[in-house]
């Protein structure tokens, strides 16, 4: 009996016709894109997720979202300064400079995600500091007539496989976050490929 296809998902949340998805499966050693697109808001991209997967057997194992998954009480989040500090020049903003579509639309597409797909890891994503943090991985080429929208839920579908992987020199950041506040109590990870400093 052949195992399924195992598919990762990946979601760039943003205003009216600017929120990007896109389905990859692995490919021996990489990620190939089967489709992508862009939708309105976090209910309309997982329609339109769910109506692009393949036919064939297939297990949805983990998603990528380009948003704010968890928050702080503070406004800034502690690992946000960490990936800042790491990824220079990318531009890390703080939790509350962001707009709110991207912060409520990645929360709801968490929590809808984990209410269809059984056993779904879902990590943030961050794709401005995978560009910079990584040496040009061909996932992260941006293809001809590719929106930036696009690019940005393909590069965190690959944050997704990474973190399935388990990818050397990668590693979840969401336990290092002091007192994170999940607005709809969705589990949720925050792998990016930033190795721990050593002590001292």
């Amino acid at each position: 009996m052949n195992e399924p296809m195992e598919i990762f998902l990946g979601f760039d949340p943003g205003g009216e016709g600017n929120f990007g998805w896109s389905i990859c499966r692995e490919d021996g050693d990489q990620l190939r894109q089967i489709t992508a697109g862009l939708a309105d808001h976090a209910e309309d991209a997982l329609e339109k997720v769910m109506y692009h997967l393949p036919h064939s057997d297939v297990a949805v194992v983990a998603a990528g979202i380009d948003a704010p998954l968890f928050w702080s009480r503070k406004g800034n989040r502690g690992i946000d300064g960490v990936i800042r500090e790491a990824a220079r020049p990318a531009n890390v903003l703080a939790v509350n400079s962001l707009w709110g579509a991207v912060l409520v639309q990645g929360v709801l597409l968490a929590e809808a995600l984990h209410q269809n797909f059984d056993a779904l890891e879902i990590t943030e994503a961050h794709p401005k500091a995978l560009r910079e943090l990584l040496d040009h991985p061909p996932e992260l080429n941006q293809f001809r007539g590719e929106s930036e929208h696009e690019w940005d839920a393909r590069a965190a579908a690959y944050a997704a496989w990474c973190m399935h992987r388990q990818a050397p020199g990668w590693r979840d950041l969401f336990p290092e976050e002091p007192d994170p506040v999940l607005p709809l109590g969705t589990p949720v990870s925050y792998w990016m490929p930033i190795r721990k400093q050593p002590p001292g």
